[in-house]
């Protein structure tokens, strides 16, 4: 008599895949983005929201599936929810990688060594906590990956339609996912190259209906493209009503011109670099030695490995060849195959250690598994510091905000449209468009403004403007504006005013310090609201300029924050005014321009008295550079820098 009540093996694997992935959402939840995000991040946080069209090719599977956890989740902002989303994703990603591995090693150790190794490689980990499209293909692979094993062990016609399943999916989210049609098919040939066919129960032709509906079946997921497209919300206004139009639009000819064919040199370095720094050096080197081991001892796998290793290879060549900023993240599907092979590798250790171990095979094993475990959890620390100071850490803007994904930089961006007045247009690039739409189309924040993410067609943006009468703001810094505008800040963006202003503004925080007799600076403003004074904070001000006579020298501005024990703790230089964009000689008599700042708090900054200081000065021809003098608005000079704020920092 059997127990009823007894643990199969089948269940204590379900219950360590389970604890696997539960420990990987731990970590990624503590570590996860706060906020909203820049880029495609930050489109995939508002276009499920609102129902509307992404970017081609438009990622049917992951809106919707987006939208059906919004509705589940009610609670926390929708940016939260969507990263959180992407947390439970890439875990779920790791729980099933242990599950392959389980079931082609029948080691329980080289499944769990393979699937905390894709846990913390920093690319998976970095991804896991954003609201981006990269886990979801992670956990794609990786059920594809299970499902092509469970066709390889057991062919049939229902694994193989579980396989085409998993493959039409991939090919609902990402375009990637094109390279493992061709490992696919050479699958099919191998899993009904015998079986099958032999016992006459499963014909071609069926074989075939049964593949194509599977595969047919979450392709229909595209039919949302152009009934989104027809919702004409941002962030893609083109009305998509019939073929043409949707075959252009999926294919997206300015993107796939990125692609190479051809792989260069210093890509594929930087590829070998990444996968190294990913998994480690020993637990790479060790798990291609295991690998051959693995090769030798099990000859009936040998196909399964090649398989494998064509996905990797596939994956990576499609991957270092894309010619993109950033182009580590669509790295991921080919990481989980690494993840596999290793996984294999370690088995492959694991068994020469029984072959070659008699008696002591086990004890063998064991210190095995514990050197495997040490190579991994040695760098765990490291990169739950680094995943924790990216998110939980204040990090300022710099002039250019290519990169709005940490610190809570991408939220601040965003308060900043609740600052333009309505009928505003307001135009940046990618990374900074997606969270204005954000906190236009969650926030509800100027709700009658245009948001613009091409930027580089300013001046004509600049035309339409006019022939509007919009206001017109820009979100990073550009040069040129200077010759047809009058710059000043509106917070983190910039109002390309046509004339200049000359009304000090209100909530002005009184300094009147002057240098050099020529430029006044006034106070400062706190743009976003009085900041909460705590480390790993950063404080939004804004310095408000006055040029006291028609003509002054080019001042740069140098902005820093002091200890008064232990002096300089941050320092920053802008070459001009209004991130950058605005020299003093540009600037007229009278004319007031505000001029934003994000000073960070150090996470670490010790507790005390400090101050926020300024100071102007000039460039020499020959080398070096001259302080401007500074005095009070009564004329008594005060020094080289004026204090702009004091404040107190407890502990």
């Amino acid at each position: 008599m059997t127990d009823r009540h007894a643990v199969t093996p089948v269940m204590l694997d379900a219950c360590l895949a389970l604890a696997l992935a539960g420990a990987a959402f731990a970590g990624y939840a503590l570590t996860l983005a706060p906020g909203i995000l820049g880029g495609d991040a930050g489109e995939l946080q508002f276009v499920p929201h609102i129902l509307s069209l992404a970017h081609p090719t438009g990622y049917p599977l992951q809106i919707l599936l987006d939208r059906l956890w919004l509705t589940v989740i009610p609670f926390g902002s929708v940016a939260w929810r969507i990263n959180l989303l992407s947390a439970l994703v890439a875990a779920l990603g790791v729980g099933i990688v242990f599950t392959v591995v389980r079931s082609m090693t029948a080691s329980r150790v080289a499944g769990t060594i393979a699937a905390v190794a894709l846990a913390i490689a920093p690319v998976y980990w970095g991804q896991a906590v954003l609201g981006d499209k990269y886990a979801l293909n992670g956990l794609l692979t990786a059920l594809w990956a299970w499902m092509a094993w469970r066709s390889y062990e057991r062919p049939g016609g229902w694994t193989w339609a579980q396989v085409v399943l998993a493959l039409g999916l991939g090919l609902a989210h990402h375009r990637s996912f094109l390279v493992f049609v061709v490992p696919t098919l050479l699958l099919a040939i191998e899993s009904f190259r015998g079986a099958c066919y032999r016992r006459g129960w499963l014909r071609p032709n069926l074989l075939l209906l049964a593949g194509g509906g599977a595969l047919a079946l979450p392709l229909l997921l595209y039919i949302y493209v152009p009934l989104a497209s027809l919702r004409g919300l941002p962030p893609y206004h083109a009305k998509i009503t019939n073929l043409r139009e949707f075959i252009g639009f999926m294919n997206d000819a300015g993107y796939m011109g990125q692609v190479g064919f051809l792989p260069k040199g210093e890509n594929l370095r930087m590829y070998a670099e990444t996968l190294v720094a990913n998994f480690g050096p020993p637990l790479v080197l060790t798990g291609l030695a295991g690998l051959i081991t693995w090769w030798v001892l099990r000859p009936r796998q040998r196909r399964w490995l090649v398989f494998l290793g064509l996905s990797f290879v596939l994956q990576a060549y499609l991957t270092q060849n894309y010619d993109v900023p950033r182009r580590y993240v669509f790295f991921i599907p080919a990481y989980v195959c690494v993840a596999l092979l290793v996984g294999a590798g370690v088995a492959g250790w694991l068994a020469l250690a029984g072959h070659l171990g008699g008696r002591r095979a086990a004890w063998v094993q064991v210190s095995l598994a514990v050197v495997f475990l040490v190579l991994l959890m040695v760098r765990l620390p490291g990169q739950w510091r680094i995943r924790w100071l990216e998110q939980h850490v204040a990090r300022p803007m710099d002039i250019w905000r290519q990169d709005l994904k940490t610190g809570g930089q991408a939220d601040r961006l965003a308060m900043a449209l609740a600052l333009v007045p309505p009928r505003s247009l307001v135009v940046g690039d990618w990374e900074q468009a997606t969270p204005l739409w954000y906190a236009q189309q969650v926030q509800g924040f100027c709700p009658d403004c245009r948001i613009q993410g091409d930027f580089y067609d300013l001046i004509k943006h600049a035309a339409r403007a006019t022939a509007e009468n919009r206001p017109l703001y820009v979100a990073r810094t550009l040069n040129q504006a200077t010759d047809w505008s009058k710059p000043t800040a509106a917070g983190p963006l910039v109002h390309l005013a046509s004339t200049p202003q000359t009304e000090l503004p209100a909530g002005l925080v009184l300094l009147d310090v002057v240098f050099d007799g020529q430029v006044r600076l006034a106070g400062h403003t706190w743009p976003l609201g009085k900041p909460v004074l705590q480390r790993g904070q950063v404080l939004p001000l804004s310095l408000i300029w006055r040029l006291e006579q028609s003509t002054a020298p080019d001042y740069a501005i140098a902005l820093r924050l002091v200890h008064a024990q232990r002096g300089e703790i941050w320092k920053t230089d802008n070459p001009a005014p209004v991130l950058g964009m605005y020299p003093f000689s540009r600037q007229a008599a009278g004319q007031v321009v505000a001029d934003y700042y994000e000073i960070p708090l150090p996470w670490n900054a010790p507790a005390g008295a400090y101050q926020v200081e300024v100071a102007l000065y000039r460039v020499l021809p020959g080398g070096g550079f001259i302080n401007a003098k500074t005095a009070d608005a009564a004329g008594r000079a005060i020094g080289e820098a004026a204090t702009v704020l004091s404040f107190d920092l407890h502990p």
